[in-house]
Parts: C-alpha cells; structure tokens; sequence
C-alpha cells in the first residue's frame, strides 16, 4: 500500500511516497518546517495525503 503526499505551496514540487502513512505525515511535516518555515498538525498535513486506494 502506497500513500503520497504532495506539498500544496505554489511553485513547490516536492512530493512523498512511501509504505506507512506515519512516514508520510512525518515527511511532509519536516519538508514543510525547513522549506516554507511553518510546521504544520498532523491533521492540517492529512489533508494533503493521499491513501491507498
């Protein structure tokens, strides 16, 4: 099962996958802090994963 996160910022590229979605939160949570200076919930990160399907 595969889970992706693609970072919402304009202009930005960066994007995720990886097998556990724990790794993806944690991912997009540290590419946010040191990229764009915020760190965002866990919750505010879900939002922007995209599951298995």
């Amino acid at each position: 099962m595969v889970w992706e996160f693609q970072c919402p910022v304009d202009d930005c590229e960066f994007s995720k996958q990886a097998n556990e979605e724990a790794l993806i939160i944690e991912s997009a949570q540290d590419h946010t802090r040191d990229t764009h200076g915020t760190t965002p919930t866990r919750e505010e990160v879900e939002q922007y994963v995209i599951g298995p399907g």
